[in-house]
């Protein structure tokens, strides 16, 4: 059975907005008849600052008309985690901990491309000290 409770709030600084968002789920596994029980919590949460303000880009004019105007532009600086937690009810006693953290900047409108950037840190941490590590990722998107 899995229970999940989410949420944002976003507040507009000007032009720009700022939001953060949450989730929380538990998850009660029922396994077959011959292994553990167990339960697995995750919480999450990303605050997003988005500037809307338009770019000053040498290809751009105030006065362009319709293309201004219906034109993708901003910037979007991010931060968030999620921390996972695997409980196994044997004789062990073991839990499993995942904590992710993340930065991004995404920017939309530069020119015909849109670029994002975001890496991320991931620590599994597991009952046995020698299997506790960090995993750095560093993720890029370019589209046209």
């Amino acid at each position: 059975m899995q229970y999940q409770a989410y949420g944002s709030l976003s507040h507009y600084l000007g032009p720009d907005r700022l939001n953060a968002s949450y989730v929380y789920t538990r998850q009660n596994i029922d396994p077959s008849p011959y292994l553990e029980r167990r339960d697995r919590e995750m919480i999450g949460a990303t605050v997003d600052y988005q500037i809307f303000r338009p770019l000053r880009l040498p290809d751009r004019n105030a006065n362009s008309g319709f293309e201004r105007h219906f034109e993708t532009r901003g910037i979007d600086v991010l931060a968030g985690f999620l921390a996972d937690h695997d409980r196994y009810y044997g004789p062990t006693g073991d839990v499993i901990a995942r904590h992710d953290y993340f930065v991004g900047l995404a920017a939309h409108g530069l020119g015909r491309v849109d670029v994002s950037v975001q890496p991320t840190w991931y620590t599994p941490l597991a009952s046995i000290p020698i299997q506790h590590k960090t995993i750095h990722n560093f993720g890029w998107l370019a589209m046209r």
